[in-house]
């Protein structure tokens, strides 16, 4: 994963503990691929490029409260950590999105799950790189 995506992490996780209105990350490939999937979800009002490198996240609040409350960030560039089938389903359990690296590319919560029952009719138990899991 590139250094982009733990910069966006960082910043939208201090802007979410400050209650900022907005924050500005890098632009990158997956940042703009987890962001879509965020705003799709609800999970954020919406993004847009800012300059020519730059990305303008704006957040989500209920009642002045962030609509997300803590963005976790599991494996980092020096420590990778690896999530068979059977971790998978705990920390699946215990968050509300979940960004997992597999074979098959990003994949999101709600893909996850698809993907668990198709590889499971072929009896294949996969497993990934966790990066990072949203707290709703």
């Amino acid at each position: 994963m590139c250094a982009s995506y733990y910069i966006m992490l960082g910043r939208m996780k201090e802007g979410i503990r400050k209650s900022r209105p907005c924050v500005f990350v890098p632009r990158s490939r997956a940042c703009i691929s987890v962001l879509e999937f965020l705003y799709k979800g609800g999970y954020i009002l919406g993004y847009c490029l800012h300059g020519s490198n730059m990305l303008r996240v704006d957040f989500k609040y209920l009642k002045s409260r962030p609509y997300i409350r803590s963005l976790e960030v599991y494996t980092k560039p020096s420590r990778i950590v690896y999530y068979s089938y059977a971790s998978l389903q705990r920390e699946l359990s215990r968050t509300s999105v979940v960004v997992l690296s597999t074979y098959k590319g990003l994949q999101y919560s709600n893909e996850i799950v698809d993907l668990f029952v198709r590889e499971a009719r072929n009896n294949n138990r996969i497993g990934g790189t966790m990066l990072s899991g949203i707290k709703v």
